[in-house]
């Protein structure tokens, strides 16, 4: 049963699509190819997770997805589930490679720097024009930093350490203001 402790949010239903209850899913992932096949997404409705069943599921663009659940047949039965966000349990997500991760997974990991050492924790990530950014603070104040190979080296899942090398000043950026 999906609790709130191990439900994930995956994305959202933004609007229906058309008259035969089909909707328009905004996915919040990474890699949207990777859910392709799911069969089950969950709603929180009256703070219960409800299962809803994916009878069908294609891409309208990057995205964008139609998705069409056993029994809602109509505009009528998919209009009070728009704008609804939609949930996987953490246990279906999909297998990554050893040194992938979730972005849920790696907040409140210690971020240390090759050269500065402890900067801050993962406080949530971001997508700003398609861009990843990780959100910290340093010494009371944001700082976001663009999650790129050149710029955070490794996440060690172990020790729930970020590993980056920030370019020259850009902490400043933020604590010097």
């Amino acid at each position: 049963m999906i609790q709130a402790d191990n439900a994930y949010e995956i994305g959202y239903l933004s609007r229906t699509h058309g008259l035969k209850g089909e909707l328009i899913l905004i996915m919040d992932v990474n890699d949207t190819d990777e859910y392709a096949d799911i069969e089950v997404v969950y709603i929180l409705q009256k703070n219960k997770y409800m299962p809803f069943f994916v009878e069908a599921l294609r891409p309208k663009n990057h995205k964008e997805w139609i998705v069409k659940f056993e029994d809602i047949d109509n505009i009528e039965a998919a209009t009070p589930i728009a704008k609804s966000k939609l949930y996987l349990s953490t246990e279906d997500l999909p297998q990554l490679d050893a040194d992938g991760f979730y972005f849920h997974e790696i907040i409140g990991y210690t971020i240390l720097d090759n050269n500065l050492g402890e900067i801050g924790k993962v406080s949530d990530v971001l997508e700003a024009n398609d861009q990843y950014l990780l959100q910290f603070y340093n010494q009371n104040h944001e700082c976001l930093l663009p999650l790129v190979d050149a710029f955070v080296l490794q996440v060690n899942k172990e020790t729930k350490v970020v590993h980056t090398e920030l370019p020259d000043g850009l902490l400043e950026i933020y604590t010097q203001k």
